[in-house]
């Protein structure tokens, strides 16, 4: 993703490459997105920032056999109301100054299996126990972000409350739910 560029509620999943899965340049939006399922050999990544302050938003980076997030050039991004696979810890850093310590903005973010509906049938939808569920941001960046990646609403059981982590919003129980006609 280059500067400028919003990348939002896409699904980045079952994926091999050898060195990383989405790489993020400069100042661009990556938001309600979910990256899972991906194998990278052993020194790749799941997400590498570089050179640039991205803004990371309600976004997913779950169950992938790679580092989850590889910071390089001084990079600071926001990483905010995400759900990242080992938390903090998870995210390396690299600049001539420091090592390993990440000095961006990390905020509101958790670190718990997201309880997709049945990812190991490829549906990674949210299933009605995940901890995804209400715990996005919709202030600022969900101005134009309404409905997610199957074109169903945001903040679709009408509470008022937040969105969800992810490229899926949570439509409930998909038994019993009504469907969706825009």
């Amino acid at each position: 993703i280059e500067e400028g560029v919003k990348m939002s509620g896409c699904l980045i999943a079952e994926n091999n490459t050898p060195n990383c899965i989405v790489r993020v340049w400069l100042d661009a939006l990556f938001l309600n997105n979910t990256v899972s399922g991906n194998r990278v050999d052993p020194a790749g990544q799941a997400l590498a920032v570089l050179h640039g302050n991205p803004d990371l938003v309600n976004s997913i980076f779950y169950g992938n056999n790679a580092t989850t997030i590889h910071v390089t050039g001084g990079s600071n991004p926001l990483i905010l109301c995400c759900n990242i696979e080992g938390g903090k810890g998870s995210i390396f850093a690299y600049h001539p100054n420091y090592k390993g310590e990440f000095a961006g903005i990390y905020e509101s973010n958790i670190n718990c299996p997201p309880a997709f509906l049945d990812a190991e049938n490829h549906n990674y939808e949210l299933g009605p126990h995940s901890p995804c569920i209400d715990k996005g941001t919709s202030e600022n960046w969900n101005t134009h972000l309404t409905s997610d990646i199957l074109g169903l609403p945001r903040n679709a059981d009408n509470t008022g409350r937040r969105v969800d982590i992810g490229a899926y919003e949570y439509q409930g129980d998909p038994l019993n739910r009504a469907p969706y006609i825009q």
